[in-house]
């Protein structure tokens, strides 16, 4: 996760080893290791399809949200918080669509695809901030 040193805000959400699967009769699309580019309203994961793999391909322009973004300033201090956000009116990017109407043999599909709106997601996450180990436990 980083953040805006200035205003605590949370500017990405990164979630390592999270990933799901698209797939049909004769295509498998794997997204793996999301991440939230709050500050751009970008969800980007890495793919791996048979048209090779790519790192951090920008896969949904985010539309919309709610909730809270902003950490504690305590954070860095031992504090916890609890981030939920509402994303909303996800559409694909440029980069995705083409990726995914190249896979599909159509690249007239772009335009369409990119006129989907693939709804809603929620996020949760409970940050902890870890404190340093004390030299005795060295």
């Amino acid at each position: 996760m980083a953040t805006d040193a200035g205003n605590a805000a949370v500017t990405t959400l990164d979630f390592l080893g999270s990933g799901w699967q698209l797939k049909n009769a004769t295509q498998t699309i794997n997204y793996t290791n999301a991440s939230l580019d709050l500050a751009n309203n970008v969800i980007y994961a890495d793919v791996v399809d048979s048209l090779g793999s790519t790192s951090h391909l920008g896969l949904f322009t985010i539309g919309a949200s709610s909730g809270s973004t902003t950490l504690p300033s305590g954070l860095l201090n031992g504090q916890s918080a609890d981030l939920s956000t509402t994303l909303s009116k996800l559409t694909l990017t440029t980069d995705a669509a083409t990726r995914i109407a190249t896979l599909a043999g159509s690249t007239g599909l772009v335009s369409f695809l990119q006129s989907i709106d693939f709804g809603t997601m929620a996020v949760s996450a409970k940050v902890t901030a870890v404190p340093e180990p004390s030299t005795y436990a060295l």
